[in-house]
Parts: C-alpha cells; structure tokens; sequence
C-alpha cells in the first residue's frame, strides 16, 4: 500500500454500513426479546449502579462453602452492558443465545454469538453485554468464591460501547473509511444513534459519509441470490452506488 501523501497513514480497511431493508417492516409484536430462546427465568432486574439499561439475572446456583461457585443466567436486552468490573478468581460466560459484545480493557472488543464460551482471567478489568440490535443471553459461572466474588468499577460509556474505532488495534494509525446508508423507517438504528457513530469517525479524523434512504426500514444485506434481496438492491443500492464509488475513490486517490 502507498502511504497517504499529507497525513501518512496507511488504508488498512474499507468499512461500508448498509442500514437497508429488505422493504419488510418487523412483524407487530415480535421483539429482540422474543426472539432469544429463553432457558431460565427472566429474574430480577439488575441494579442501575452496576448496569447500563436494563439486564435480568437469575441465579442458578448459590454460593456455599462446599463448592465455591456462583451460577446464573442473565438476559441483556439490546443495548445493555455490564460495567466494567473484575473477579479475584476469574469468570466463565457461556452465550445460549442472541448477540452481544466482551471486551478485556485495552484490548479488542470480541463479538459473542450463541455457542461461545469466554474464559476471563482473574482480576481482569472486563465488560460484556448485549448488540445494539439484538439481547443477549448468557450463563455466567464464578469459581473459587472464597477469593470474592465481583468488584464493580466504572460504567461503560456510550463512547466506550459504540465507538467504531475504539475496537480497532491502533486506529489512530489507520484510515478507516465508512460510507454509511440509513433507512428513514428504521425502527431499530434510529438517526441520532447513527449520527453519532458518525460525529465519533469524523471527530477521530475518519472519512466518513452518512446518508438516509426514504421508506426503507432495518436489516443488513446479506447478498442471497434470491428475488427479494435482488429488488432490495435495485431500488436502494443502485441509485446510491455512484455516490459510494465516489467516496471511495475520493479515499483511493490520495493513498
């Protein structure tokens, strides 16, 4: 790669946000919530001095001086996170379902699935939670109590959860161009969160270009070879195309 002739830094990645719709409004009455496969009971809400919106918890095995060890369940609804704490004897996060983030301080923020597992060290400064879009559901396993259980630090700032390139190793040394495509009716990304994600690129001096589509709602393409998502593209992408070539091309001619 050559480098940029005024800022010398490298173009180490394209990021291209589609916020389109497949012109199908969410189904009335289904929720992020609704669709997680719930295994326990929802429980008890957790505390707003340890939490940032709203994460239920269900414990499932209590602690004791025999086995030394706390197990539960908590549900994150979209959008809510831990803040950011430690364990004296590590943690164990098991996903069963829905889509979240786990992030160890100073490093990559992990994108969590249902399935995975997360091993976090002890006295390890972490935070977990659910996608903006989509809860998240995950049992959590304690050992060795006797040593402690939880200490609870900072909140996890909406800079810190939603930055685009907070995640990114050494981004302040990278260009990292977004053209981002919003649509009007999206229920889900609204235009103040999107135009945030936006203000933070810039703000980090990131090329960035955000535009709105009329009349299309919320999903990500994901490119099947099939009639919907084919007329999805030719009434929202094409007429958008141009104005992406450009962008990138503004970016590609001064690397």
């Amino acid at each position: 790669m050559k480098q940029h002739s005024t800022i010398k830094v490298t173009v180490a990645a394209l990021g291209v946000l589609m916020f389109l719709s497949h012109c199908q409004q969410p189904t009335k009455g289904t929720t992020s919530q609704e669709e997680l496969q719930a295994i326990f009971p929802k429980g008890e809400l957790g505390p707003a001095e340890n939490f940032t919106g709203q994460a239920w918890n269900t414990g499932l095995v209590a602690n004791d001086s025999t086995l030394n060890m706390v197990v539960g369940n908590v549900y994150f609804e979209p959008g809510a996170r831990s803040n950011w704490h430690t364990h004296p004897a590590g943690q164990i996060l098991v996903i069963t379902d829905g889509e979240g983030y786990h992030q160890i301080k100073g490093q990559i923020r992990q994108t969590l699935k249902k399935g995975d597992v997360v091993q976090c060290p002890p006295n390890v400064t972490h935070w977990h939670g659910a996608s903006p879009a989509k809860g998240m559901q995950q049992l959590y396993i304690i050992p060795n109590t006797e040593k402690g259980i939880v200490e609870w630090l900072a909140p996890v700032t909406d800079e810190e959860y939603s930055s685009p390139t907070r995640h990114v190793s050494k981004a302040g040394e990278r260009v990292l161009p977004h053209f981002i495509v919003r649509g009007t009716k999206d229920l889900i990304a609204d235009h103040a969160m999107v135009q945030r994600y936006d203000d933070v690129l810039k703000a980090a001096g990131q090329p960035a270009s955000y535009i709105q589509v009329e009349d299309a709602g919320h999903a990500f393409f994901d490119w099947k070879p099939d009639a919907t998502t084919r007329a999805t593209f030719a009434r929202y992408g094409v007429p958008y195309a141009a104005q992406m070539q450009n962008f990138f091309n503004g970016i590609f001619s001064k690397s």
